[in-house]
């Protein structure tokens, strides 16, 4: 069995200007606990550029026709193939074959050139989305989103508002969409956020007034799950799992991924909440080491 690693206390800065003593790692670091870390590591760096090379060969979204030419018209879907092109300098569109189904990249168009991607909101907040879903009904809670869109509808747009990007170039609006899976959702966030720098943002903040289990989490819990749209239950399943039942020396963010079932981009806001409440203690890039 692997010995328990010795511990001496530091001093840790606190909020308020004080210090408090917590036990934290000397050498020697357990070479297994430390060797699994950096494998699970390194199979998160492998998922990143497997969802990247999925991107450049695309994948269905429906696309929001709202607005043209900066006027208001009568909403519609369009279903279209987006992809990444250029030697992953642009976003591109092509329509589907009428006879095969396929992608036509004899269609294509480019969409923007990534690094002129000056912002993207995640949800239904552009005023293409909010034109669309104007008249749509209240979406009854509990309803859970199909596990592919491709029926969605202008009647139907809102169950599908955690699918929805809206792409921006300097205060314009680029294009609504509304991705096909949950894992085309992740995949897009997380590649555009490292192709073009941009942070994607949810333009208003979850209304935990309604979100179950909201009060039992501190007033820095509920900031973090609103401003984020990060579900109680979901904050408190993974913290629970992560400092409680599963606790281990090395935290990466492949294991909050796993944990949660949250996309990277909001598994990583998670994990570094957890590292600002000195849950844990940042060693390098995706890494922590458990202070308990």
């Amino acid at each position: 069995p692997t010995p328990e690693p010795e511990t001496v206390d530091v001093d840790v800065w606190r909020p308020g200007g004080r210090y408090e003593a917590k036990p934290f790692l000397v050498d020697p670091v357990p070479r297994l606990h430390f060797d699994n870390a950096v494998a699970r590591d390194k199979k998160l760096g492998e998922l990143l550029e497997q969802i990247t090379q999925y991107l450049e060969y695309g994948c269905t979204c429906y696309v929001v026709n709202a607005v043209e030419n900066g006027q208001l018209v009568k909403p519609s879907l369009s279903k279209r193939h987006l992809y990444i092109g250029n030697q992953r300098s642009a976003l591109m569109m092509c329509d589907f074959d009428k006879h095969t189904g396929q992608p036509d990249r004899e269609t294509s168009q480019e969409i923007i050139e990534i690094d002129q991607l000056t912002d993207f909101v995640l949800g239904q907040f552009s005023p293409g989305f909010l034109h669309a879903i104007a008249d749509a009904p209240i979406v009854p809670r509990g309803t859970v989103m199909p596990a592919t869109s491709s029926k969605v509808s202008i009647s139907s747009l809102p169950i599908f508002f955690y699918r929805s990007i809206s792409l921006w170039n300097l205060g314009f609006p680029v294009l609504d969409v509304v991705l096909d899976t949950d894992m085309d959702f992740e995949g897009w966030v997380v590649t555009l956020h490292r192709l073009s720098g941009q942070h994607p943002r949810w333009q208003t903040p979850l209304d935990m007034h309604t979100a179950e289990e909201a009060d039992q989490l501190t007033a820095e819990e509920q900031m973090v799950c609103a401003l984020h749209h990060i579900l109680p239950t979901t904050f408190l399943n993974t913290k629970k799992i992560l400092l409680e039942k599963e606790p281990r020396l090395f935290v990466t963010l492949f294991d909050v991924r796993t944990v949660s079932s949250l996309d990277l981009y909001h598994a990583q806001k998670l994990l570094q909440f957890f590292i600002d409440q000195y849950y844990y203690e940042r060693v390098f890039v995706y890494h922590a080491m458990y202070l308990e």
